[in-house]
């Protein structure tokens, strides 16, 4: 009988091959770094693993973090990498029952949109029910702002939970951006996607959401202007509720979910996860 038990570092030799069951896979190199510790993690895990004797017959990776939220410290689970042979399937959602037993964790999975129907049974939301699509417009508040492009650069501007947000994810194939502006500066957190073909900014966190917003009309224009981008794509779950006016709304498509008792979908972004590691 298939035995499930905690995924080490000592079992990557063993699961790599069940890997190769994964649809456009990381390269192995990238597979390999789901396996260290980071982000301060309070469990020595990498997520499960579902053995039939010594051969590995399906895995759920966790990325396990401690990070700042907008109430303080929170410990964050963003599900990764879910697959089970199909002769193993009905015992899938027992791997998946291991993450939901963590207590007092929030968890995450934005790249599920098959299993997005089975998460939603057991209570995940969407964090974005619809994205805004800002096209770029010259504004004066432009010249307000300057942009760091360089991650280490960056550390001398910005302090507290800012900072630790971007020590955390300084060594990983993401895009940071920095806004800087007399009223202080702002993290940004994204990832390039293509819409109608086009090149656009995804983004992902801002740590700091009113100097965000009110510049960021000027930081679309500067952006696109420089980097040949189309847009600036921004989830709802950044505003709070509110209408972003004169921009492009469109409903979310992609299953970007989660599930917490105490954080709501305004409070939470989609950092600290296999986007980040992964270059998604």
């Amino acid at each position: 009988m298939a035995e499930i038990k905690p995924a080490v570092p000592e079992d990557f030799e063993g699961l790599f091959p069940l890997f190769a069951g994964f649809r456009n896979p990381p390269p192995p190199q990238r597979l390999r770094t789901l396996f260290q510790p980071r982000w301060n993690s309070p469990y020595g895990q990498y997520g499960w693993a579902l053995w039939e004797d010594s051969r590995a017959v399906g895995f759920l990776g966790t990325l396990l973090s401690r990070r700042p939220t907008p109430r303080g410290q929170g410990v964050f689970c963003n599900l990764s990498l879910w697959h089970v042979l199909p002769e193993y399937r009905a015992e899938s959602l027992a791997l998946l029952l291991q993450a939901l037993r963590l207590k007092d964790v929030v968890i995450t999975n934005f790249t599920g949109n098959k299993v997005a129907p089975i998460l939603r049974k057991f209570g995940f939301q969407q964090v974005d029910e619809c994205f805004y699509l800002l096209l770029p417009f010259p504004v004066p508040s432009a010249g307000q702002i300057e942009l760091l492009t360089d991650p280490r650069a960056m550390r001398a501007e910005l302090e507290g939970d800012a900072l630790q947000v971007l020590e955390d994810h300084l060594t990983l194939p993401c895009h940071h951006l920095l806004v800087k502006t007399r009223q202080g500066a702002c993290h940004v957190l994204y990832n390039m996607v293509r819409k109608k073909g086009l090149p656009v900014m995804q983004v992902l966190y801002r740590s700091n959401t009113d100097l965000f917003l009110r510049h960021l009309r000027g930081v679309c224009w500067r952006v696109c202007t420089t980097q040949k981008l189309a847009g600036v794509m921004i989830g709802d779950n950044f505003l709070g509720g509110r209408p972003l006016k004169a921009a492009l709304q469109v409903t979310q498509r992609e299953a970007h979910l989660f599930r917490s008792s105490e954080l709501n979908r305004f409070e939470i972004d989609l950092a600290y996860s296999e986007l980040q590691l992964f270059g998604l």
